[in-house]
């Protein structure tokens, strides 16, 4: 079965359109026609200008003085947005007014009471209640949890319902707000002061994850409150070591603030390891490695077959990237059918659209590795694809499998201008493309230029070179002229 993604399941197309048009405006910082935003999303006039006016309502309705939607007759529309924070509570705010996302918050924060009272309460049918209800729990489903009939609540693999909410409401609202209503967020603050104090030595973390690690908390508090806790499997077992019981000795601590069973500190345990939130994670490594575990087993295969498929890695990067694949595969070991990274997004479109070849590659690699181990977290392709294109997209060689096109840059500029004009394209689209950018005073087979780029109009270049897409572009190079070359570059792969 085709899986699933969040944005089109999840978001209304109007409030989808939202979000486009305010990412939109806000990398632009300037008035902004409809004629261009309908041009570039590629939608109606008439349904921009819809989306514009309700766009307005919620900006308003948001609360934010800091952020404002200016309109102007005849000059268009211009979105006043600070920072990047506050971007990040605006779409948070946009996101909570799809009809489906603000239903499945109800569901998880276990307020829905009835389809008869969240029908009167949010002055829509029974019916239409009813098949949102059908439509969630269709997308759950494909992560093996599922929507009681009886009382509405969630069901399913503790551990899968828990991981879901989390990359549920940190997507939603990327760290910024506090959407758990019944949770006091001053409590799990204080839980997460104690377990991140110095001298306990559990983590040792930035903001941010001080923050991500509050949700766990909160969610962790939502579903133990509801008698719902995390049961053993076999398999998770593992013997007494030093790290667990200090780990296991400092959140049992927490027993007046938390519901606390080993089967649940276990979990935590897991948990701090696959977020790196551990300051023991090279000493519990190590510990995996000598007790030769599934996950040191697989995580030395990944290594050894990937520089044998694609490139080596000198001993000190190795050294390096070992906590990060040691937490992938622990993920990989825990939970299924994970469409996403452990921030809840989604990059497996993207890799599909810009690295086809690559994908292919990694996915003929993870088969290989199961039926070399037989080890089922080779299983969850899908996650491990995202994780290993990492690696690839930090030695910037994502790109390198992909099919080679060559653009030759035709003007008129002194030779240093020049340079500089090449470098710019260069770098701006090497990282997603397999390009080689030329200058007409470098070698190259004219025969093999897939694109043209000129700052002059000139007769005669399609004839010289009839095989090649020629585009105009600027001196001094604009956010035009790089969408237009990469609409060419798209049509090229």
């Amino acid at each position: 079965m085709e899986r699933m993604l969040a944005r089109e399941w999840l978001l209304t197309p109007e409030v989808d359109l939202e979000i486009k048009i305010v990412n939109y405006l806000f990398n632009a910082d300037r008035f902004v026609s409809t004629a261009e935003l309908s041009a570039v999303l590629n939608e109606e006039t008439k349904k921009i200008t819809k989306v514009v006016q309700k766009l307005e309502e919620h900006v308003e309705n948001h609360g934010d003085k800091n952020i404002q939607l200016l309109r102007v007759k005849r000059g268009g529309v211009r979105l006043v947005l600070p920072s990047e924070t506050d971007m990040k509570a605006l779409l948070s705010h946009l996101l909570l007014k799809s009809p489906l996302i603000a239903l499945l918050d109800e569901l998880f924060s276990n307020t829905f009471i009835s389809v008869i009272n969240y029908s009167q309460n949010n002055y829509i049918s029974e019916a239409t209640v009813r098949r949102y209800i059908r439509k969630i729990r269709t997308y759950l489903g494909q992560y093996n949890i599922d929507i009681a009939r009886r009382d509405f609540s969630i069901e399913g693999s503790e551990k899968q319902i828990r991981i879901f909410m989390l990359l549920f409401y940190w997507r939603i609202n990327q760290g910024v707000g506090w959407p758990f209503r019944n949770i006091s967020e001053h409590r799990v603050e204080r839980i997460v002061d104690y377990l991140c104090d110095e001298k306990k030595g559990l983590s040792k973390v930035s903001r941010i994850e001080r923050r991500r690690m509050m949700f766990y908390i909160a969610i962790t508090l939502i579903r133990t409150r509801e008698k719902k806790y995390i049961k053993i499997i076999r398999e998770w077992e593992m013997e007494r070591n030093s790290y667990f019981d200090k780990f296991f000795e400092a959140f049992s601590e927490l027993k007046k603030d938390i519901f606390l069973s080993e089967d649940e500190i276990l979990f935590h345990y897991e948990i701090w390891k696959i977020f790196l939130w551990t300051s023991d994670m090279a000493g519990i490594i190590e510990q995996e490695k000598e007790k030769q575990s599934g996950v040191a087993i697989s995580v030395n295969a990944t290594l050894r077959l990937f520089q044998e498929y694609f490139f080596t890695l000198n001993p000190s990067f190795i050294k390096r990237i070992e906590p990060y694949l040691y937490a992938t595969h622990m993920s990989a070991s825990l939970f299924e059918n994970l469409l996403t990274d452990l921030n809840g997004y989604q990059y497996l479109r993207k890799i599909e659209l810009y690295y086809p070849e690559l994908k292919k590659r990694i996915s003929n690699l993870i088969d290989i590795l199961y039926k070399t181990t037989n080890n089922k977290i080779f299983l969850e392709e899908n996650y491990l694809i995202i994780y290993y294109w990492a690696i690839f997209s930090h030695f910037n060689k994502a790109a390198m499998y992909e099919k080679e096109t060559n653009l030759l840059l035709e003007t008129d500029l002194p030779k240093s201008l020049r340079e500089t004009l090449r470098q710019m394209v260069e770098g701006h689209f090497n990282f997603k493309y397999n390009i080689n950018v030329y200058t007409s005073d470098m070698n190259y087979n004219e025969n093999e230029m897939d694109i043209i780029l000129s700052t002059n109009t000139l007769d005669g270049l399609d004839k010289e070179y009839p095989n090649a897409k020629i585009i105009a572009i600027n001196r001094e190079i604009r956010n035009r002229d790089l969408k237009r070359i990469e609409q060419e570059l798209n049509k090229s792969y």
